[in-house]
């Protein structure tokens, strides 16, 4: 059942989602490098009824879901390409991205700054952030996964797994 739709904040297709892990935000990136945030208890949200596929049985009528509409509170250009994945630190004012533009970057949510950039030589297909460190799991097209450490500054990566 639909609970909330996130709307107007994206021009292009949407790459990928993350949600906090309180469960209070929403990040979503797109195929033009865009990140838009989302306040999943956004006190202005508009409630809506839209009609389902499902159609009651004692009645015979169209069955109505309702959800809530939500707009983006901060919507900015991330990347100049694909967002691929993203990631809340526990934080939550903070996010990593990782994009086919070849970098990972961190950013201060709310200030829109990007406040560290990891440039590799391939595409980054997916991500995933470790839950206990700061340690990020990258996945790319020539069948590798790449660790990197976003503690530093350095442009390298802690470490590279190959798969047969």
């Amino acid at each position: 059942e639909l609970k909330a739709k996130c709307v107007d904040g994206h021009t292009s297709s949407i790459g990928c989602v993350a949600i906090s892990p309180k469960q209070l935000k929403l990040v979503s990136g797109d195929w033009d490098g865009g990140l838009a945030v989302w306040d999943l208890n956004a006190a202005g949200a508009v409630e809506t009824s839209e009609p389902t596929t499902k159609k009651r049985k004692s009645s015979g009528k169209e069955a109505r879901a309702t959800s809530i509409v939500l707009k983006p509170t901060v919507c900015f250009a991330a990347h100049g390409s694909q967002i691929s994945g993203a990631a809340w630190l526990k934080d939550e004012e903070h996010v990593v991205t990782g994009s086919w533009d070849h970098s990972i970057k961190v950013w201060n949510i709310e200030q829109q700054d990007c406040l560290l950039t990891l440039n590799g030589s391939r595409v980054v297909s997916c991500l995933s952030l470790s839950p206990h460190s700061e340690v990020v799991a990258t996945g790319h097209p020539d069948c590798t996964i790449r660790l990197w450490d976003i503690r530093t500054s350095t442009n390298e990566e802690s470490a590279s797994l190959v798969s047969d």
